[in-house]
């Protein structure tokens, strides 16, 4: 018998499912929290349903064996339908068994989360002290619910919500993930790290502002250092830095970089950065300390559809940053987004003229998607006024290959028709020795996703 099983769902889109295949990464997040609970003496599992090994009949499996005390699950919005038939997975097998729900997109819809029987509490935004608190009420019977801070509960036929608990300071004093509960083996991106959390951007297609009120916590160059150090350790063939933005405090990052080179971490590194970073030579830098690749968040290539995301960015600050990246021997990544509130066929086909630029002058692989409004984000919050009308709530289809919503120049199906001619006009651009970041398309018949209806009714 174990105390706590902590779930990643996955999610329902063979599309999406493909996707993740491509760029799995292990679930971070819940490795820090079984981190915290076994510090505090909890006998903790983690279980990844997005990895394909595991199936609703292992999860099954799981719970009959190891007849957990407590599961708490993770989602984001594409996999709450996911999360919701894992909630009632466990319930069917016991009642009893509290069901703890976090994630983006439970904090942002915890009143309709709860309205299931199936969930029990839902934690909002960072959940590594409010979940010990949650598994200290209900396995060891210590405290209050209605004294944990950052919790929604539902109670008889009412729903009660806890004061927020304050965002944690000091990173460094939480333990390092417990990798050692994932199967590292079965990740594209095993070596991924986090150095701080949070985003200070007000961007409207974007929860992660929301979400971390709005700033950038980090941990110390040093502890950064530590970890990674493990981490080649245990064998990494390389890192993949998963922060919003690294290169948001350059100051703080030309210290990890000195500490990496002095080190001899010696593995290539993958990172994101936004296009506004203030000294594009920087990536000289990354380069020396082994920086093989930079995600650029681009969006948009038309300067007016830019001005209305809350990005701050300039298309000439684009260039500069990819330019800069290939200058220093980094291959330059860019991820656009079409159907966003001011877009038309006009400034679709200017994105991706834009996006062929950046492939034909600095080899950089471009990926597109279409923008969907995720909870918490501005575009959910605030469709009316920003001209988009949400047309759909079944959120196994906010993927961003579903079109979800129409805005006031664009319907649902014109802006699946742009998505597929974008993605084929770029796929065809794409040079010769790069990586085709567009795969032929994926029918949906002949992939299983991750739908568990099939299993429950």
């Amino acid at each position: 018998m174990i105390h706590l099983a902590l779930i990643a769902s996955p999610t329902p889109s063979p599309l999406a499912a493909a996707a993740s295949e491509f760029s799995c990464t292990p679930p971070l997040g819940l490795a820090y929290m079984a981190a915290v609970l076994r510090e505090n003496g909890y006998r903790v599992q983690l279980v990844d349903l997005g990895l394909r090994c595991f199936t609703p009949r292992y999860l099954r499996r799981f719970l009959v064996i190891k007849r957990p005390r407590m599961v708490g699950i993770s989602t984001l919005t594409e996999s709450y339908p996911n999360a919701f038939r894992i909630a009632t997975m466990v319930k069917e097998f016991c009642q009893r068994i509290p069901v703890v729900v976090g994630g983006p997109h439970v904090t942002f819809m915890a009143d309709e989360v709860l309205e299931n029987d199936c969930f029990d509490v839902v934690v909002l935004r960072e959940g590594e002290h409010t979940l010990l608190e949650l598994a200290n009420f209900y396995i060891r019977g210590e405290g209050h619910l209605e004294a944990i801070e950052g919790i929604c509960w539902r109670k008889g036929n009412h729903l009660h919500r806890s004061p927020p608990r304050p965002m944690m300071e000091k990173l460094d004093h939480i333990p390092l993930p417990a990798r050692n509960l994932l199967f590292l083996d079965k990740y594209r991106n095993a070596g991924a790290v986090i150095t701080g959390r949070g985003c200070p951007g007000r961007c409207i297609f974007c929860s992660a502002g929301a979400m971390s009120g709005g700033r950038y916590r980090k941990r110390s160059p040093e502890k950064v250092l530590w970890e990674l150090r493990i981490l080649r350790q245990m064998g990494m063939e390389f890192l993949l830095f998963v922060d919003d933005s690294l290169t948001a405090d350059l100051d703080r990052l030309d210290r990890i970089l000195y500490l990496m080179e002095r080190a001899e971490i010696d593995l290539p590194w993958l990172c994101e950065s936004r296009v506004d970073i203030e000294d594009p030579g920087f990536f000289q830098k990354m380069a020396r300390a082994g920086c093989a690749g930079v995600q650029f968040g681009i969006e948009s290539g038309c300067q007016r559809v830019l001005r209305g995301l809350g990005k701050g960015t300039t298309l000439d600050q684009v260039v500069a940053a990819v330019a800069g990246a290939a200058k220093a021997g980094i291959s330059p990544v860019g991820t656009f987004m079409i159907g966003l509130p001011q877009d038309t066929v006009e400034t679709i086909t200017e994105t991706i003229q834009f996006a062929e630029e950046l492939q034909r002058e600095y080899y950089a692989q471009v990926g597109i998607s279409i923008a969907t409004p995720f909870p918490g984000t501005s575009m959910f919050r605030d469709a009316h006024r920003l001209g988009l009308a949400i047309q759909e709530r079944d959120y196994g289809r906010y993927n961003l290959y579903t079109p979800v919503m129409q805005t006031k120049h664009l319907s649902r199906e014109q802006i699946r028709n742009l998505h597929f001619e974008s993605i084929d006009r770029l796929r065809r651009s794409t040079k010769p020795g790069m990586v085709n970041l567009f795969p032929p398309p994926v029918d949906p018949c002949t992939v299983e996703g991750y739908d568990f209806r099939k299993y429950l009714y």
